[in-house]
């Protein structure tokens, strides 16, 4: 499950960033400074005052959408996703977003939210 969610840091840094905090998987801890993934089912029993929502590819792209314009969004958002394991510089809506070598997609696509995001405020 680890390749399939955002590494711990970034979904700590998607909350503070006003991240939705409603996925199918979360990081958990006993409050022992050990933490791991968990569906969201198995949540009664071992949460701390604050889990972090670890989302999906689907789930960060279907909130990398809304920024996008409407009626381009799924052929910008196609592009990027094929992009960002590359060396490069990206223009989207007159911005440039310069890829920041994530070693997994997801990881790839939160620091794309971030990104995005704060340009969003």
């Amino acid at each position: 499950m680890i390749n399939h969610v955002p590494d711990l840091e970034r979904c700590k840094r998607l909350m503070e960033m006003g991240f939705p905090q409603e996925t199918e998987f979360y990081w958990a801890t006993d409050n022992a400074d050990a933490f791991w993934i968990v569906h969201k089912s198995s949540h009664d029993y071992m949460w701390q005052d604050t889990p972090y929502a670890a989302p999906i590819v689907t789930e960060l792209l279907a909130e990398i959408r809304r920024f996008l314009p409407s009626g381009e969004n799924d052929a910008i958002v196609d592009v990027l996703v094929m992009a960002l394991y590359g060396d490069g510089t990206w223009d989207i809506n007159s911005m440039t977003y310069v890829d920041h070598h994530a070693d997994t997609l997801p990881n790839a696509l939160s620091d794309l939210w971030c990104w995005l995001r704060e340009r969003a405020t």
